[in-house]
């Protein structure tokens, strides 16, 4: 196959020597031609959807090479890049009905476009879509709990589902299944409480009440057992299963937890087994639960649990994958889209800087735009997206924008001296006049300065101090774009120069910024004496 591909796009390659024409398409055949790695093919694929732009473009010759490319770009990178998850799981997953029935729906990704479904129990009905595959069982009319195993299969990949159905009634006090061995005890139902700590609390009355995931530190779980004919410690292994069919952590014996306790003859008799948890947050995210009850590796009790979410409660929230993030616009401003995922009902945009808004709000992401920075300072600011009710569970993200100033701008359109000129009541001297044209530096100060030389233009004319003649002033913009002039006074007695000095000097005009950088510079003005 790889030798005919290769063949194939010779004789391509030979057909393009031949003809005048496409280049982004022969560009294409090139990289496919020698195409090992997934990107290769996808970077191969771009080039061919982009050959209907090039100037050498025909439709009547290249719409069926473009196709054909495509199509073995997409061969080619499946084939690099076979692949399957159910759940994000690549080999095996576990997913729970309870027993009135009902629906789940598992993520399928794959890297071919289709995948298959295999071994499909009676009890299970299934439809599929591109990357999820929808299965809908029917309620179990037996006490007993059932379980199989299907299969989706995509290309050279399987991935199993395990099933499990209860055999017991969803809820709080969930009567016991027949025990696949007689353990000396007999449990009939169990209630789950939470509590702040750890410790068998025996003053606990929250047995029966809705689990708040939020709130939940340690589950307690209440049995209510009958009794062996005498008192006896035995020791209970407790696995607990997540809403995607996942043991919850789990010890080094294969169980979330094992609690020993005593029990004692008779009926009606109850125990608390040990807290399970964490003290510093819940690691119960919302959704339904399992519990399997063990007792020397045999399983003895089975119940469903069902951790809520309370309304208008977030228990995460994240903008484009991060908890809090720092962005930067350019100088001229722009936009930019940010991705929301909450579990929260809705989620607001707070604390928007002055220089942005944000538009285009839907539930799963915004876009934020800002205004050019024409401050002539780098600018910080920083806004919050919240989702959640502060009071019962709430998440923030903190984005921090920041923005560089506009480069501003300010030239010299005219530089006119005005010799011989009364500056004040008998002070004689030049007045340079420098006509400037802003832009983007309102409010801030620019200094335009005239720098003296000798008729060599390098050599610095000195004053009487010997410190190098320069006489400057300072101007505030007061817009973006303005057109201004700015007059030099220079009394001929600061240049220092000889009563019967004869002959030329020179000058430049220099505009500097507020940090001394120059914006403007006209060199080698002169005047004659």
């Amino acid at each position: 196959m790889k030798k005919y591909l290769l063949t194939f796009i010779a004789a391509i390659l030979v057909s393009f020597s031949a003809m005048a024409f496409n280049n982004t398409l022969k560009e294409a055949y090139e990289i496919l031609q020698t195409a090992k790695t997934a990107d290769d093919y996808s970077r191969a694929e771009k080039k061919f959807r982009s050959a209907s732009g090039d100037v050498g473009y025909d439709p009547a010759t290249d719409d069926s090479l473009i196709k054909i490319g495509i199509e073995k770009c997409q061969r080619g990178r499946a084939a690099t890049t076979e692949r399957l998850t159910v759940n994000g799981k690549s080999s095996q997953v576990k997913v729970t009905f309870p027993r009135e029935g009902g629906s789940r729906a598992v993520e399928i990704r794959s890297s071919h476009p289709t995948y298959d479904v295999l071994l499909t129990p009676s009890w299970i009905q299934y439809s599929k879509g591109t990357t999820s595959l929808s299965l809908m069982a029917s309620a179990n009319p037996d006490a007993e709990p059932r379980q199989a195993v299907m299969r989706v299969r995509s290309g050279n990949k399987e991935v199993a589902i395990q099933l499990f159905q209860a055999g017991e009634p969803t809820g709080i006090d969930i009567p016991a299944q027949a025990p696949p061995v007689n353990t000396g005890i007999t449990i009939t139902a169990v209630n789950f409480a939470t509590g702040n700590d750890d410790n068998a609390d025996a003053s606990l009355t929250n047995y029966g009440a809705p689990l708040y995931s939020s709130d939940i530190r340690y589950l307690f779980t209440k049995v209510t057992y009958n009794g062996p004919s005498e008192a006896m410690e035995k020791t209970l292994d407790v696995k607990i299963f997540k809403p995607d069919g996942n043991l919850l952590n789990g010890n080094d014996r294969g169980y979330t937890f094992s609690s020993t306790r005593m029990f004692r003859p008779g009926t009606g008799n109850t125990v608390v087994l040990s807290g399970y948890g964490d003290g510093d947050h819940s690691i119960f995210p919302p959704g339904n639960y399992q519990m399997e009850i063990w007792e020397n590796s045999n399983l003895v009790f089975t119940a469903n649990l069902r951790f809520q979410r309370k309304a208008g409660e977030a228990e995460y929230l994240k903008v484009d994958g991060q908890e809090a993030l720092n962005v930067e616009f350019p100088p001229a401003g722009g936009q930019q889209k940010f991705a929301v995922n909450t579990d929260a009902e809705d989620w607001t945009a707070w604390g928007v800087p002055t220089f942005c808004k944000v538009v285009n709000q839907t539930r799963t992401g915004f876009t934020i735009v800002c205004d050019p920075n024409d401050t002539g300072n780098y600018r910080r600011d920083y806004m919050s997206v919240r989702a959640g009710n502060k009071e019962i569970g709430y998440k923030e993200v903190r984005i921090t924008i920041d923005q560089a100033p506009v480069q501003g701008t300010a030239d010299l359109t005219e530089i006119m001296p005005f010799t011989n000129t009364e500056i004040a009541p008998g002070v004689v001297g030049v007045c340079i006049r420098n006509s400037i044209d802003a832009l983007n530096l309102a409010n801030r100060t620019i200094t335009v300065a005239a720098k003296f030389y000798e008729s060599d233009g390098t050599t610095p004319l000195l004053d009487a101090e010997g410190k190098p003649i320069v006489v400057a002033k300072d101007k505030t913009i007061s817009s973006n774009g303005t057109h201004f002039s700015l007059t030099l006074d220079v009394p001929y007695d600061i240049l220092n120069l000889p009563v019967t000095f004869h002959g030329t000097i020179v000058y430049d005009i220099e505009v500097t910024d507020e940090q001394g950088n120059i914006l403007s510079q006209a060199k080698n003005s002169r005047l004659a004496f």
